[in-house]
């Protein structure tokens, strides 16, 4: 049960703080402005998923769920696609736009 319900948080965080180190490798450290731009676009990005998921955003959601497979779980495809996101926003956005840009991009997929 702890498993199963940990998954989607597990996949989330491996997509942000993969996202996050993808531009810092390649940007720098972020300072403190970057760090909110970068909060505030995945925030924009999981607020865009919610709305297309339930028909908006003030919308209450149904926690029964059907069964899952465990292979889906460990998310390879999914963060990998976000990895690779990042690694394209942290290498051909030049401006401090990359910062939400990656984090939106990165929590859509």
């Amino acid at each position: 049960m702890a498993v199963g319900s940990s998954a989607d948080p597990y996949g989330y965080t491996l997509a942000t703080w993969t996202t996050g180190a993808v531009l810092t490798n390649v940007r720098g450290i972020p300072d403190a402005l970057a760090a909110l731009t970068f909060m505030g676009g995945a925030a924009l990005g999981f607020a865009l998923v919610g709305t297309l998921a339930f028909g908006g955003v003030t919308k209450h959601f149904d926690r029964e769920r059907g069964q899952a497979l465990l292979w889906g779980s460990f998310h390879f495809f999914s963060v990998g696609f976000a990895i690779r996101v990042a690694a394209l926003v942290a290498h051909y956005v030049e401006s401090s736009i990359a910062w939400p840009l990656a984090s939106f991009l990165s929590t859509i997929v």
